[in-house]
């Protein structure tokens, strides 16, 4: 006979449930998971759980941990972190299933190797605090909790290639956009659909159908189309927002193969845009790898930069962590499937918080905090954004960084 406690998914995050469990005598932790992560290969997944969650759990209890998670993706947009096993007293996967493989795990254990707590409770402190204050600290007379009102948002990136058959590619955006909105995401980044064909998708064909997903779903989306006027074809990239087009930018910097297939260069800089998850920045295909156009969208007052960036683009990835940490905010960027494209979305350190699978379509999704862009300073002394030398990027950058200064 053996005292086991029954865990499911997050509630190994909450201290407290797994060491009750131990406390009152389990031995042996069940856990039914569905561990989310994100990774660009299959084979080397991972999650907090897997990595230090579980060993911590089974450290303080004292206890044997069997966890049995899904693997693979759900609905092109959840990806599992796969790993099931075993973990023991000590913290040590003693048995673990592949983060890409349906399988089965089995393993012997000790239940006598099985202490519990190795740090008795002191109960009584414990109780003590509980009972000093049942409100939290920031809702206390006396103290002003900060406004982060609207600052945690949502976004979304999808990465996939455009469909021969438009009327198929119009299906797959709108299965997309629809299974991200269940996933309260607010704000989605499509890539280049335009990609180094003039004769590709128009924003004639597509955009009707977004702006139709995004009045159905409250969604704001972001993608690269071409755009015929007269003569000249663009690349240009349009926001769309609870249904109606918000605005739009033309691609300034063009790749060769780009001009080679009769584009022709925007001549607006790239803008920043009032949204509804924040301050926009759009970065409209080979403009990414033109770092001055991030340090201008920076300047002007963006929070999130929002790249749809397509094939051939070299290190869509590396470019994008860049250009967050640098500049200080966040990236969205959405390109073809593939090593060099994916969906990303990066945090103001340069840290991915999500990422797709680099071998197909599917969505990514993560939670920002805007207020994490107003922290510029690198190190003591040092702040790259507001001791920029303007004069050598242009008058354009050069008024974003003095309304910087002059702004509280």
């Amino acid at each position: 006979e053996v005292r086991a406690g029954l865990v499911i998914c997050a509630d190994t995050r909450l201290p407290e449930i797994t060491r009750s469990l131990a406390q009152g005598g389990a031995r042996l932790l069940i856990d039914c998971t569905a561990w989310v992560t994100w990774g660009r290969d299959a084979a080397t997944l991972s999650s907090p759980q897997v990595e230090y969650m579980l060993p911590a759990r089974a450290i303080e209890g004292g206890t044997w941990i069997v966890a049995a998670d899904k693997v693979g993706v759900e609905a092109d947009s959840i990806v599992y972190a796969g790993h099931s096993g075993v973990v023991n007293p000590s913290g040590r996967w003693v048995a673990r299933a592949p983060a890409d493989q349906a399988g089965i795990v089995v393993h012997s254990i000790d239940l006598d190797a099985a202490p519990g707590p190795p740090i008795p409770l002191r109960r009584e402190l414990i109780d003590d605090a509980a009972s000093s204050s049942t409100v939290p600290f920031a809702e206390r007379p006396g103290i002003e909790p900060p406004d982060t009102r609207g600052a945690v948002r949502r976004l979304g990136v999808v990465t996939m290639e455009p469909e021969p058959s438009a009327v198929d590619l119009m299906e797959q955006l709108r299965t997309l956009i629809r299974t991200l909105a269940t996933q309260q995401v607010e704000f989605i980044v499509l890539p280049d659909l335009a990609g180094t064909d003039a004769s590709a998708i128009s924003q004639q064909e597509c955009l009707p159908l977004l702006e139709t997903v995004s009045g159905e779903t409250g969604v704001t989306l972001a993608v690269l189309l071409s755009e015929r006027e007269r003569e000249r074809k663009y690349k240009t990239l349009y926001v769309v927002e609870r249904g109606e087009l918000l605005a739009l930018h033309r691609q300034t910097h063009l790749s060769p193969a780009e001009r080679d297939a009769g584009f022709s260069e925007g001549r607006e800089l790239p803008r920043v845009v009032p949204t509804a998850v924040g301050r926009v920045g759009l970065l409209a295909g080979s403009e990414g790898l033109v770092p001055e156009l991030g340090r201008a969208l920076k300047l002007d007052g963006a929070e999130i930069i929002v790249w749809s960036a397509g094939a051939p683009m070299a290190a869509v990835r590396t470019i994008a962590r860049t250009r967050a940490a640098e500049e200080r905010l966040y990236v969205a960027a959405a390109a073809s499937v593939g090593r060099e494209g994916g969906g990303y979305i990066v945090d103001p350190a340069g840290i991915v918080l999500a990422e797709t699978l680099a071998d197909r379509r599917m969505a990514a999704s993560a939670d920002i905090n805007r207020l994490m862009t107003r922290w510029d300073r690198m190190a003591p002394g040092t702040n790259p954004i507001l001791e920029h030398r303007a004069s050598s990027a242009g008058r354009a950058i050069r008024r974003g960084s003095e309304e910087q200064r002059d702004s509280p």
